[in-house]
C-alpha cells in the first residue's frame, strides 16, 4: 500500500502551509541519516521528503487528495480518469483513495487511458512503470533518479543501468516456438536487456521534473518505435535548507539581547557560510535577505532567506554583556523620558 502523505508528516489533511513547513523541518531533522544512520532512518528520511514534496506543491497537493499517488503519475489522464468514473454504477465508489484501494474500479478499464504509455508500478530502488497493454509502439519504462539536495540544486551528471525489454530473438518476437511457448522469453515475445545510459541533470532540478529520453523505452511490435525512458527526479530533503521556488530558506538563531541590540549572524548556504545584518528590536519570523544565494535555473537565481529565530533564554553574561545591557537600558529609558517630555 502506497504511504499517506499526511499521516508520514504526522499532519492533517487541512493543514496550512506554515504548519507543513514546521512538521517537515521538525521530521527531517529527527530522521536524518547523519543523524541515525541506519537503512530505517535513511527509507524514513525519503519517506518524508516526496511526502513535503508534494503537499508544499499546490497543484500536486489538490492532484493528490482528488485522486491519490495515482494522479501524480507521469502522463495521467484526469479526463480520462473522471470518464471512468461516470461510466461506473452509482453503487460504486466515488473517487480513487489509496487508503481504500478497489481493485474492481478497473474492470473494463484500459490503464492506457490514464497515461497513454505509462501505467506505473513500483519496484525496489527505482520506480519502474509502463503500459503492459496491447502492441504497436513500445511502452515507455518510467524510473525514479534519487538526487542529494545540493546535486539537484548545482546540477549534476550520473550514470545507471536499468532493464529494457526487447524482442526475443529465438522465437523472433512471438512467443512461441515450434508450436511450444518460447523457452527464451516465457511466452513474451520480449527479453530483458541491461542498457546503462549517461543522463546530465541541469542545475535547479526539483522532485517531480522529468527528462525523457526518446526511443529509450521498450522495443515496438510489428515495426513500431520504441517507447521512452522516462526519468521522474525525486530530491532528498536538506537537513537545514528548504525550497521555495528558486529560494532557499533557512533558520538564523540569535539570542534575545542580540535581537534588542542588532547585529549580524551566519547563515550557512550551499557553498558556504554568508553574513546576514539584522536591525535592532528585529522579531522572530522575520527573514533577511541574501541576493543571488538561492538556486540557479535557466538564467534565473534565487536568493538565500534566512528566518529569525529568537531563542527563548538568556545565558548567563560576562562583564563587558552587563555593561551593555545596563548602557541599552540606560538608552531606553533616556528616550522614554525624552518623548514624554516632548508630548507634554
Amino acid at each position: 500500500m502506497e504511504n499517506d502523505f499526511y499521516k508520514t508528516l504526522g499532519v492533517q489533511r487541512d493543514v496550512d502551509d506554515a504548519a507543513l513547513k514546521k512538521a517537515y523541518r521538525k521530521l527531517a531533522r529527527e530522521h536524518h541519516p547523519d543523524a541515525n544512520p541506519g537503512q530505517d532512518a535513511e527509507e524514513q528520511f525519503k519517506r518524508i521528503g516526496e511526502a513535503y514534496a508534494v503537499l508544499s506543491d499546490p497543484d500536486k497537493r489538490a492532484r493528490y487528495d482528488r485522486y491519490g499517488h495515482i494522479g501524480l503519475q507521469e502522463g495521467f489522464d484526469a479526463a480520462a480518469w473522471e470518464r471512468h468514473q461516470a461510466r461506473r454504477s452509482a453503487g460504486g465508489p466515488a473517487g480513487f483513495s489509496y487508503e481504500g484501494f478497489d481493485p474492481s474500479m478497473f474492470e473494463g478499464f484500459d490503464l492506457s487511458d490514464l497515461f497513454g504509455g505509462g501505467a506505473a508500478a513500483h519496484g525496489a530502488g527505482f520506480h519502474v512503470g509502463g503500459n503492459p497493454f496491447g502492441g504497436g509502439r513500445g511502452r515507455d519504462i518510467n524510473l525514479g533518479l534519487a538526487a542529494d539536495f545540493e546535486q539537484a540544486a548545482k546540477g549534476f551528471q550520473t550514470r545507471f543501468t536499468y532493464a529494457r525489454p526487447e524482442r526475443c530473438n529465438r522465437c523472433a518476437g512471438s512467443g512461441a516456438e515450434g508450436g511450444r511457448r518460447c523457452s527464451s522469453c516465457g511466452g513474451r515475445g520480449t527479453v530483458d536487456t541491461r542498457k546503462t545510459l549517461t543522463v546530465k541533470v541541469p542545475p535547479g532540478a526539483e522532485t517531480g521534473d522529468v527528462i525523457r529520453l526518446r526511443g529509450k523505452g521498450a522495443e515496438g511490435r510489428g515495426g513500431q518505435g520504441a517507447g521512452d525512458l522516462v526519468l521522474r527526479l525525486e530530491v532528498k530533503p536538506h537537513p537545514s535548507l528548504a525550497r521555495e521556488g528558486l529560494d532557499l530558506v533557512t533558520e538564523a538563531r540569535i539570542s534575545p539581547l542580540a535581537a534588542m541590540l542588532g547585529g549580524t549572524v551566519d547563515v550557512d548556504g550551499l557553498g558556504g557560510t554568508f553574513v546576514a545584518r539584522f536591525p535592532a528590536g528585529v522579531k522572530s519570523g522575520t527573514r533577511l535577505r541574501i541576493t543571488g544565494k538561492g538556486v540557479q535555473r535557466g538564467e534565473r537565481t534565487g536568493n538565500l532567506l534566512a528566518e529569525i529565530v529568537i531563542d527563548g533564554g538568556l545565558s548567563p553574561l560576562d562583564e563587558e554583556g552587563r555593561r551593555l545591557a545596563l548602557a541599552l537600558q540606560e538608552h531606553l529609558e533616556s528616550t522614554r523620558s525624552k518623548d514624554t517630555k516632548e508630548e507634554a
